[in-house]
């Protein structure tokens, strides 16, 4: 219950999503992030238009897409969707804060206690 007397947290304001669990904290998501559109990503665009350029034009609509995977073409998917908790920008100080008053951050603060 709350109490008027009490002090409870409130987000004012912010940008982008929360680091993802393991990646190395601040130093390393902001690594990881700018990793995200650096040269390796597009890379692994060409090799995915490549890829569907294959498909279409093999004009062949009784084979499967899986017919024309690759290894390199399977690699570049693995690490494009390895590459998507970097790219999501979204944030919401009303989503932060309703999970302030649903008392969330209780459970964050005594796993870094632990």
């Amino acid at each position: 219950m709350r109490s008027p007397k009490k002090s409870y947290p409130i987000c004012i304001g912010g940008s982008g999503a929360c680091p993802p669990e393991d990646c190395g904290g601040p130093h390393g998501y902001l690594e990881r992030r700018d990793e995200a559109d650096g040269y390796d990503a597009w890379r692994d665009m060409g090799i995915m238009t490549g890829f569907l350029e294959d498909v279409v034009a093999a004009d062949a609509p009784d084979r499967q897409v899986s017919d024309f995977l690759s290894d390199d073409v399977e690699a570049a998917m693995e690490r494009i969707a390895a590459r998507k908790p970097f790219m999501e920008g979204k944030f919401s100080r009303g989503d932060v804060n309703k999970r302030f008053r649903a008392g969330d951050h209780r459970d964050l603060m005594r796993q870094q206690m632990w």
